[in-house]
């Protein structure tokens, strides 16, 4: 959107039939060169989405009391045709303080000369949009293969993560943090369905803490997490990435139980996420 048609206004008097007192004044209108190249573009912040203003008014500059895209004015992007009259329909200004730490919204752009290019950023969001929290992405395990002895009875073996676990949170009304667990309704077992392994996968919440069993017990609470952003700012965590960096630390295990037999195995996990702190 371009803001052209700015004219510099001079006045000067002219005097005519001066007898009978009469005195008319003109205004004579000097125009500058404008730049085409000053635009204005409007953000949401949240999404990164752009659009452009559906609103009649645009380019009004050029016939209104606006200043507009001439070399040695000042565009004023607090005025009201940027802040509420050319904002796209179902959109809203966002005010500085409501915006994420790194955004600001603009004030002014001086119009140098005639060529150089300037696009303006100007934030709005839709306000009936009140975010998201989801599980964006979920893993497989894999605890690899091991070696059957009775030497490793008890013996403890890591797990390996196909993919990120990632939770996304944009919420814009209540950001209170979230919860994450998980369940295992049904016990490891061989593909060949011969052998089941119970009580073989195993969580530990913290660095050295206990370990708790998947299977049988209902949700196992696995992570929580505290929001870190302001509303609207988009948070990406991914708990995978505090998991099984230590031999004794956080994360999931496969305990051999002495009844490990050759063969591959598999079970299902089921993860939920919660917002709020968990109960």
């Amino acid at each position: 959107m371009c803001i052209n048609g700015y004219c510099h206004r001079f006045k000067y008097d002219a005097r005519w039939n001066e007898s009978e007192g009469e005195i008319y004044t003109y205004n004579i209108y000097v125009y500058s060169e404008s730049n085409p190249n000053t635009t204005y573009t409007y953000v949401d912040p949240w999404t990164g989405l752009s659009f452009k203003s559906d609103k009649v008014t645009v380019g009004s500059e050029k016939v209104g009391n606006y200043v507009p895209a001439h070399v040695g004015n000042t565009i004023d992007w607090t005025n009201k045709l940027y802040t509420e009259t050319n904002v796209p329909t179902g959109y809203v200004y966002v005010p500085s303080r409501l915006l994420p730490p790194t955004m600001s919204q603009p004030t002014t752009t001086e119009v140098k000369d005639a060529v150089t290019p300037s696009n303006t950023i100007i934030y709005v969001y839709d306000p009936s949009y009140k975010g998201s929290l989801t599980l964006s992405t979920v893993p497989n395990l894999d605890f690899g293969a091991q070696l059957i002895s009775p030497e490793n009875r008890g013996k403890l073996y890591p797990v390996t993560f196909s993919d990120d676990l990632t939770v996304t949170d944009d919420r814009r009304i209540v950001k209170d943090g979230w919860h994450l667990s998980v369940q295992q309704a049904a016990p490891l077992t061989s593909t060949d369905g011969k052998t089941v392994l119970r009580n073989a996968i195993f969580f530990r919440e913290v660095d050295g803490g206990t370990l708790k069993p998947l299977e049988g017990g209902g949700d196992l609470a696995v992570y929580n997490y505290v929001s870190q952003a302001a509303l609207g700012v988009q948070e990406i965590v991914k708990p995978t990435s505090n998991w099984n960096k230590k031999a004794d630390g956080a994360g999931f295990y496969l305990k051999d139980n002495g009844k490990l037999k050759a063969g591959d195995y598999s079970t299902v996990l089921t993860w939920t996420l919660g917002a709020g702190p968990s109960q």
